[in-house]
């Protein structure tokens, strides 16, 4: 045993320990080892980091519980892998590189070439793209480094081309011109999954169309995009609508380029929606494009991929910007006299997830996958082959895979998996745009166009020419879960155990990778379909994390600055006292209000735990095999001990349904209350009593419980508990391979003697805090006692109260407070403990202001009208309060009367 120093510093402890850790080799898992082969393989594999990304709240959160899963499995004695990555990010990185490139070189990528701009990111992600990996260390997240994987390693990346060539060739992967979300910032197609709905304060404009059969006669028609009506084909009501029934089949006179356009029927329309009547632009809006598709429209694409307007025939507007374009062809209508008027309008407006700009709606020839295996994908999460966790998430997983739509997965950037298709141009073709990719891609699909084109991964040979786009970067990670691992390692650690990730990523991730892993059967098929199914899942369990939010509920950003470095944080209150703190407040698939004074808590429980420690260390050497049932034990002992059994139990129960924050609590209220606020307290007695016949049993059974509290603790804290393990003798090497405790609660009795001494306890800390006497002021408390105590049991409770003495009486004295206990009456003198004149203004001026509070609080529940209107629940709210302010008046009333 080593003596502890007077205060925790975790900033001298957590590298020292983190680099032993890692010379050590404690975080490597090996596939066929002999307690793998005994208990059992455990894997998580981490939900790579983007290469751009630096350490967030939302990164402790996630990767702490894995953490904890990973090293509690270690206790348990199973061969565990926790496998760390890095994702290439394609679009995000390329959007950093590519600014850095303005900002200080005033080139684009373009400018650079594709070879030579990849070059540069490469080199960016050598510099830039470990950091996060290093701050994840800080963190003390024990994952096996000598594995960590990137979704462009050689191997990987080969992988995924083979995974597109094998899809092509089934025939699930084909080139389409559909409507996709079109990112005008970024300059490609994305996913329905990458486009966030914001709500927006828009308006409405109102403006008419003539009749052309009809001259004088106008369609009012409501729009949220006047700048698009260039690309009008038709106008379109709905086919029962008796307004327009007699105008079917008639033209109406687009503003501007002037020009005559159908007026047709279509159920799509909603009567009841502005007037009724909707321009048709199907080129610019999915269900537009698909009346266009119904009634056979031509199509005109009015906006270049910038989003800028397209339209030489309308000079005033060509080249200009969309939203800058809405007013100008505001102000156009106004003057044709066609503009009605504008109401504002409340609606939601799909953001680009990466650029942050509104996306368009727009027509091109992509590459999109019919997705395979999706009956088996809802089978094994209707079976409970895969659980998730809150369960509720597998209502939102089958809606999405039950209305499952193609994935549109090129991507016009550069960085990332270059699409294995090849193009070979006609003969005889030698303009310019026959040696571009793109146009080649394009003119494919032009009948009486023939080019040639062969989906492989080697070039099939001279005067072929790529595919230009790379794949959607989900389409490299719906594979992490197995192709991280080589085939040894897969064979014991597939499927793998459990992953953590957010909801927000259900579809993007979670969904593609069980998709994936029953597509691609990593493990092969077994001996029943039923098998190759549990074989092949690729995982067990899903835990959905919460979002953090700040104190007033919003989503944590560096533009509102109200997201807090974790590194700061640990370096203020040490790396246990932030993952302890945010354990605590974490509760399952919930959001949660971040406040600092939670870590700080966190912080506070490692000094409370670490001071407990060191308090033992100075009554002499530790047992690290220390059995109270050898010795003679007080009852305060036994029943420390029964509490720790159920505080075991409860805490493996906990874990049994990932509900991580009420095992963290668990822990927290037995060590905080039931070990150092009482129990630490009963055996200063023993302690200061060398001759006490129960000493012994005290020594062992506090040995005993820091054993256990150490272990139980190690996942939530785990370079506090190394420190101590090892320091006060309990092993020789580290805490991490300690057997993981299960106790039963039924193993211990219950023990009334000390349950009723601390209801004493507890009701003499109330009475302190009836009087606002400090807890640490010693005061005189006097006892009427049914059965009369043992000297022995009158220290303890002194002890226990911060008493200067405990007085057993044989009568009640007069005018004192008193509690009633099941040890008898407790008394507490207030003579010459308060300034009676002082307490008495004290108690005066706080019944002033809850009678104050009390009378509004009336008002209002007597406010027939503002019943009616409150929510219920504010109602509910200002009923409890009512109660609770007159439980204090009657409180305040008898301690004055008690005073006086």
């Amino acid at each position: 045993m080593h003596e502890l120093a007077k205060a925790y510093e975790p900033q001298q402890v957590e590298d020292r320990l983190y680099s032993t850790w890692l010379e050590k080799g404690n975080f490597k898992a090996t596939p066929g080892s002999a307690k793998g082969e005994k208990n059992g393989y455990y894997s998580i594999v981490i939900p790579p980091p983007n290469i751009t990304g630096v350490l967030t709240m939302g990164h402790v959160l996630n990767n702490t519980l894995q953490d904890i899963l990973v090293r509690k499995a270690r206790m348990e004695g199973k061969e565990a892998l926790w496998l760390p990555g890095t994702d290439h990010a394609g679009l995000a990185t390329q959007t950093a590189v590519e600014k850095y490139l303005r900002k200080n070189e005033k080139i684009t990528r373009h400018d650079l070439g594709r070879e030579e701009f990849l070059r540069r990111v490469w080199e960016w992600q050598k510099k830039h793209g470990g950091i996060i990996i290093t701050q994840l260390k800080k963190l003390g997240c024990s994952c096996d480094w000598e594995r960590l994987r990137f979704t462009l390693d050689d191997r990987y990346a080969k992988a995924v081309q083979e995974v597109f060539v094998d899809l092509y060739n089934k025939g699930l992967i084909k080139l389409d011109l559909r409507m996709v979300n079109w990112c005008p910032g970024s300059l490609t197609a994305i996913s329905d999954e990458e486009v966030i709905p914001k709500a927006q304060k828009s308006f409405l404009y109102y403006m008419r169309y003539e009749v052309v059969e009809e001259p004088g006669r106008f369609l009012e028609i409501a729009t949220t995009r006047p700048e698009t009506l260039m690309g009008d084909t038709a106008i379109a009501v709905h086919p029962e609508d008796e307004r327009y029934k007699a105008l079917l089949g008639k033209h109406v006179w687009r503003p501007f380029p002037k020009a005559q356009i159908p007026i047709i029927a279509d159920e799509h329309i909603d009567p009841k929606f502005g007037t009724g009547v909707l321009k048709v632009t199907p080129a610019h809006d999915k269900a537009d494009f698909e009346i266009g598709q119904r009634n056979n429209l031509p199509i005109i694409d009015v906006l270049t991929p910038n989003a800028k307007i397209n339209c030489p025939e309308v000079p005033e507007l060509h080249g200009m910007d969309r939203f800058e374009a809405r007013k100008k062809s505001v102000e156009m209508l106004k003057e044709r006299d066609l503009f009605i008027r504008e109401e504002a309008y409340d609606n939601n407006v799909g953001f680009s997830e990466r650029a942050d700009v509104p996306i368009e709606p727009r027509l091109s020839v992509q590459w999109f996958l019919k997705y395979p295996k999706t009956e088996e994908a809802l089978q094994v999460v209707r079976e409970q082959l895969i659980k998730f966790y809150p369960s509720h998430w597998e209502k939102v997983y089958n809606h999405w895979l039950e209305n499952i739509q193609p994935w549109c997965i090129s991507r016009q950037v550069w960085w990332g998996h270059r699409i294995p298709v090849w193009y070979k141009k006609p003969a005889g073709e030698t303009a310019p745009e026959w040696n571009n990719p793109s146009y080649l891609r394009e003119m494919s699909r032009q009948s009486g166009v023939k080019i040639e084109l062969k989906c492989q991964i080697q070039s099939p040979g001279e005067g072929w020419v790529q595919d230009d786009d790379s794949l959607d970067t989900w389409f490299s990670s719906w594979l992490w879960a197995y192709e991280t691992m080589d085939k040894a390692t897969r064979a014991k650690f597939y499927p793998t155990s459990v992953l953590v990730t957010g909801p927000d990523i259900i579809f993007l991730w979670v969904a593609r990778m069980i998709i994936a892993g029953l597509e691609f059967q990593p493990q092969g098929q077994g001996s029943t379909p039923d098998e190759t199914l549990k074989k092949n899942i690729a995982f067990k369990d899903v835990y959905f994390t919460g979002l953090i939010r700040d104190g007033k509920g919003r989503k944590m950003s560096k533009s509102l600055g109200n997201s807090p470095d974790p590194l700061d944080l640990i370096s203020k209150y040490g790396a246990d006292g932030l993952r302890f703190g945010l354990m605590r407040i974490a509760p399952q698939g919930q959001d949660i209000r971040f406040d600092e004074k939670q870590i700080e808590e966190g912080r506070n429980f490692c000094n409370k735990l670490w001071n407990a420690c060191r308090f033992r260390t100075m009554q002499g050497d530790i047992d690290p095999k220390a059995d109270p049932d050898k010795h003679t034990l007080t009852p305060f002992a036994q029943h420390i001990l029964q509490r720790l059994s159920e505080t075991n139990e409860a805490i493996n129960v906990a874990f049994e349904k990932f509900e991580f924050s009420t095992a963290a609590s668990a822990l927290y209220d037995f060590v905080w209350n039931d070990f150092c606020a009482r129990y630490l307290e009963t055996a200063k007695a023993d302690f200061n009593n060398a001759a006490s016949p129960t000493r012994a049993g005290t020594l062992a059974t506090f040995d005993y419980v820091i054993s256990h509290v150490l272990r139980l603790l190690h996942p939530y804290a785990p370079f506090i508990t190394e420190e101590l393990w090892l320091n006060l003798g309990f092993g020789k090497e580290t805490i991490q391979f300690a057997s993981w405790p299960r106790l039963s609660a039924k193993s211990r009795p219950h023990s009334e003697e000390a349950a009723n001494a601390y209801s004493l306890v507890d009701h003499g800390r109330a009475l302190r805090g009836e009087f606002s006497i400090p807890s640490n002021q010693k005061i005189t408390f006097q006892l009427l006692p049914k059965e009369t105590p043992g000297n022995a049991e009158i220290e303890v409770l002194g002890l226990l109260l911060n008493a200067e003495k405990v007085e057993i009486v044989e009568a009640a004295p007069k005018n004192c407070p008193v509690a009633f206990t099941p040890l008898g009456e407790l008394y507490m003198p207030l003579a010459g403990v308060i300034d009676p004149a002082a307490e008495k203004g004290r108690l005066e001026k706080e019944t002033a202001k809850t009678l104050k509070d009390l009378e509004l609080t009336e008002k209002k529940l007597n406010n027939k009208d503002m019943i009616a209107k409150a929510p219920a629940a504010k109602v509910e709210e200002w009923k409890a309060l009512h109660a609770e302010l007159l439980a204090k008046r009657k409180r305040l009333e008898e301690q004055l009367k008690m005073l006086a």
